[in-house]
């Protein structure tokens, strides 16, 4: 996605609200390439316990169709 892109993205979210309100606030993060991995953890303020790990294999079409998105 280039930056002209996502601005528009951001604006048609924002200003056309084309996601209602959900898309009345938009966060914006770091770009990190690379796997895709979730990390299932319990704490409970003094304990940490490392649970499952999984990944998704999302299709970049619809119908889950085409390649891998990452």
């Amino acid at each position: 996605m280039t930056l002209e892109e996502a601005e528009d993205a951001i604006r048609d979210m924002l200003a056309g609200n084309a996601f209602g309100d959900a898309g009345s606030r938009v966060v914006v993060e770091e770009f990190l390439d690379g796997e895709e991995a979730s990390f299932i953890v319990m704490v409970d303020g003094k304990n940490v316990l490392a649970m499952a790990t999984s990944q998704d294999h999302k299709r970049v079409g619809d119908g889950d169709t085409g390649p891998n998105t990452g």
